[in-house]
């Protein structure tokens, strides 16, 4: 040892020094490094592969979108609850056709045509007719009866029987639908001498037209 020593020089000393220090400060650094020291910057590119990741520990969101493939479709979940009703809409145009016989006029014993109404256009209609006929001879009672038919054969019948000569109201009402253009008549008669005045048909389109029969 003492042999070695008084072959080195004092600059051969510090150069072993100096390397001492610098192998034990790398060792130090290696080992030792601050918190939260290493991050993006720090690692290089494609440095971190899968031997250095811990299976089943990364997430979908740890990936960039549409790069995990889609799962299968999953069972269809239960109905929600039903919504509330939406706003009512503003109600529609409609169409309204009248025809008027004043009078007064006879009303045979057979079927008289009194009053005829032109529907131009087709759809479902609410027709309504009026009449008022007047016994004019005194005697038995008079039977009379007053029809509201359309040109396709729909029909509506009142019947009535007077026993004073006062006048009797006949009122008929006839809902129907209808292909195309047609007409509507209003057909009287009476078993005695009498006279109609006053009679009206009327016809008002609809948008929906619903008929029970019970």
């Amino acid at each position: 040892m003492r042999r070695l020593c008084k072959h080195l020089s004092p600059s051969m000393v510090v150069a072993c020094i100096a390397l001492l220090v610098a192998l034990g400060g790398v060792g130090v650094a290696a080992v030792r490094l601050p918190a939260n020291s290493v991050g993006a910057i720090q690692l290089k590119a494609n440095s971190v592969n899968s031997a250095k990741v811990a299976n089943r520990s990364l997430r979908a969101i740890d990936f960039a979108l549409n790069q995990l493939p889609a799962g299968p479709q999953g069972p269809a979940g239960p109905a929600g609850p039903k919504g509330e009703p939406g706003a009512r809409g503003p109600i529609g145009p409609s169409d309204g056709y009248a025809d008027t016989n004043p009078g007064p006029f006879a009303v045979n014993t057979f079927d008289t045509r009194v009053a005829t109404l032109r529907i131009p256009t087709a759809g479902s209609y609410v027709i309504w007719s009026k009449i008022w006929i007047w016994r004019t001879a005194a005697g038995q009672p008079t039977q009379q009866s007053c029809t509201l038919k359309a040109s396709d054969g729909a029909e509506d019948r009142t019947l009535s029987t007077a026993v004073t000569a006062s006048p009797e109201e006949m009122v008929n009402l006839l809902p129907h639908e209808f292909a195309g253009e047609t007409t509507v008549n209003l057909f009287c008669y009476a078993t005695g001498p009498s006279q109609g005045f006053d009679a009206k048909i009327a016809a008002i389109k609809v948008g929906n037209l619903t008929l029970s029969t019970g």
